[in-house]
């Protein structure tokens, strides 16, 4: 799958009806690519944040670098995701003057979803994996002292490890055909703020961001294993049950693994080796302090 805005699957839909706007709103709308949900997620980031909303994906960045009245963090929070429920809760997103301006910034509709349980079962991970990566990049964001950035990356990284790392791997280890394994969950929280009182700030900063930046580059890792094969299921038309494979998904690989089992099996492993090598790291840094 090359990097790109459509998809060339000549059977590609487009996503759900566009009833959330107003025909005059949309305008030539409907000549606009079509993008895929993986290809949303891949290709937001922090300072251009595309969002779906309604069938429509809208590039953000000039309402990022703007005036967004909820401020921009709201909007990277969404960026590579299908926003629609969240926007709806916000009664002035009703108005006709903002979703006219809010219309004013779509560039491609988003593909539908296809009925595959496979497909829904890996869009779960890509969801989650871009919702704590764009949490982490929020983190990024925010200047805070060095100690005190450490103390906030600690509980934020915690919570990363025991809840968000865990539902991933047990998501990945049935697309995976794997039992979960149970992954190290020590409390990083209270260690890095005994780590953070022994440093000074910038010290305690190098290792906070040290830690974010390892985060996202295994949470990159994630997205774009998801979604790439979320669109390799949609090339290939569907896999039937989770876990099962018909004569449409056919095997690709020497031993006969199918694509997306075998991406599954690589990314909980990243994963699981990520988990057990931080707690390893904080227990060096740990016994350091004394």
């Amino acid at each position: 799958m090359t990097e790109s805005t459509t998809m060339s699957a000549p059977d590609l839909q487009v996503g759900p009806p566009l009833g959330w706007w107003d025909e005059t709103e949309l305008g030539p709308v409907h000549g606009l690519p079509v993008m895929t949900h993986g290809c949303l997620a891949r290709r937001a980031t922090r300072r251009r944040p595309l969002v779906a909303v309604g069938g429509v994906v809208l590039d953000l960045t000039p309402v990022v670098a703007g005036s967004h009245p909820g401020g921009p963090h709201v909007l990277v929070a969404n960026a590579g995701l299908d926003a629609t429920d969240d926007v709806e809760l916000v009664s002035l997103h009703s108005q006709p003057a903002v979703r006219s301006r809010l219309a004013r910034h779509a560039c491609a509709r988003l593909a539908a979803a296809p009925a595959d349980p496979t497909w829904h079962a890996w869009q779960r991970v890509l969801d989650l994996a871009v919702l704590v990566r764009n949490a982490l990049w929020l983190q990024v964001q925010v200047p805070r002292p060095g100690g005190d950035l450490l103390v906030y990356v600690g509980q934020s990284y915690a919570h990363l490890l025991r809840d968000h790392a865990v539902q991933l791997t047990r998501d990945l280890s049935l697309l995976g055909f794997e039992e979960p394994v149970d992954l190290p969950a020590p409390r990083l929280d209270g260690l890095l703020a005994a780590i953070a009182r022994d440093r000074s700030d910038p010290e305690a900063a190098d290792l906070a961001n040290a830690l974010l930046a390892d985060a996202l580059d295994v949470l990159a890792a994630v997205v774009d294993a998801a979604s790439l094969t979320m669109e390799w299921l949609e090339q290939v038309g569907g896999v039937g049950e989770v876990g099962a494979v018909d004569g449409v998904a056919a095997a690709d690989a020497e031993d006969g693994t199918r694509s997306d089992v075998r991406r599954a099996r690589q990314v909980r492993r990243l994963l699981c080796d990520w988990v057990a090598g931080h707690a390893a790291r904080l227990v060096v840094l740990d016994r350091g302090r004394s």
